[in-house]
């Protein structure tokens, strides 16, 4: 008996008919979408051949929408950040990771909107790249406007479950959970994705 589930991404390679069709024959169980980077119009399109095959194939592949989440992304041209308070929310000596860890920065300063660092770990940076800051609470909030609005197509598309990116505390679900009550929905399993130390102190 196969315990295992998979889970495939889809996108711009998964759009054609047969190539979704293949993935739920020789095994997908779950569609996930993530809603970093696309639009609903365009997920829509991708739900609805989701449905629409799995019926044909009678086959119950859940469809999961994995959210954008707190996130810090580099913005283009310069090393500016998409969280301004980050400048007041670390100190010196504390650690500031890029691109999933593979650059390492060392604080040595910091003013109201300026942070000075020592480069531990270098390596090429692009615009988009994700931030980490492991050991340091931010004020980030869990769910962003985004995300709210994510979290109602998710109900209008009467998905299977949401994938609550970089999750750091149960109040983070429970958060997640209120908001769905909301929508008058329960249905919605959430799956916590744990993505940073402060999570995985939680």
């Amino acid at each position: 008996m196969r315990r295992t589930k998979i889970i495939c991404t889809l996108g711009p390679s998964t759009d054609k008919d047969d190539v979704l069709r293949q993935l739920m024959l020789t095994g997908m169980d779950v569609a996930r979408l993530n809603f970093s980077h696309q639009t609903h119009q365009e997920q829509k399109v991708r739900v609805e051949a989701v449905k629409k095959i799995r019926e044909e194939l009678k086959l119950p592949i859940a469809l999961l929408l994995d959210t954008k989440g707190p996130e810090i992304r580099l913005n283009e041209t310069i090393a500016a950040i998409t969280f301004q308070h980050l400048p007041s929310e670390v100190h010196s000596g504390a650690k500031i990771l890029i691109d999933d860890g593979l650059i390492e920065l060392r604080v040595d300063s910091c003013t109201e909107t300026d942070i000075l660092c020592t480069v531990v770990n270098g390596g090429n940076i692009s615009a988009h790249k994700g931030i980490n800051v492991p050991g340091i609470q931010l004020s980030l909030p869990f769910i962003s406007d985004q995300d709210k609005k994510d979290i109602a197509f998710a109900v209008e598309q009467d998905f299977d479950f949401i994938a609550a990116s970089f999750t750091r505390s149960a109040q983070d679900i429970l958060d997640m959970r209120a908001l769905l009550e909301k929508h008058n929905c329960n249905n919605i399993r959430i799956i916590a994705k744990i993505e940073n130390s402060e999570g995985v102190d939680n």
